[in-house]
């Protein structure tokens, strides 16, 4: 056998296929090195030596059970949840800052919620958040939530 013959072969054996699921993103990195193209959902030649690594785009939910001041001092209990999925235009971002979804959910989404809403609820008396005006303290919450997580992926 020729030694490209064999080279070939070789090659051939040692490369094989990644899937990345449906509502995922394939980050790819080599060595430590995230490269910024990233896969889509579907079957991808692939390299051993490079790690594929999925990010879950799918919509997600985080609930929050928190007992919170309000502007007047008293504390309330409240269940909040928010609804939110990775923007896979950033999902290699995402990887390279936080290591994937779980540590952005761990070290961003939950503390900058839980904070965004004592921050909120601070504003506005105890009645408030449970009258009329509870739809306003909704919107202030999203609005202010979409301000912290802006250019972070989510």
């Amino acid at each position: 056998m020729k030694r490209s013959t064999l080279f070939a072969i070789i090659l051939v054996c040692a490369a094989g296929c990644a899937a990345v699921p449906p509502q995922h993103v394939g980050v790819l990195e080599t060595f430590g090195k995230v490269y910024k193209n990233t896969w889509g959902p579907g079957l991808h030649g692939w390299a051993p030596w490079t790690g594929v690594h999925r990010i879950n785009c799918r919509t997600l939910q985080l609930e929050e059970r928190t007992t919170t001041p309000t502007g007047e001092g008293l504390l309330v209990g409240l269940d909040v949840s928010v609804v939110y999925h990775a923007d896979p235009e950033m999902a290699a971002e995402t990887f390279s800052r936080y290591g994937g979804m779980a540590g952005l959910i761990d070290n961003v989404v939950t503390p900058e919620f839980r904070s965004m809403i004592r921050d909120v609820t601070a504003g506005f008396n105890a009645v408030d958040l449970y009258s009329g005006r509870r739809q306003e303290v909704s919107e202030k919450m999203l609005t202010e939530l979409r301000r912290r997580m802006e250019g972070r992926g989510v």
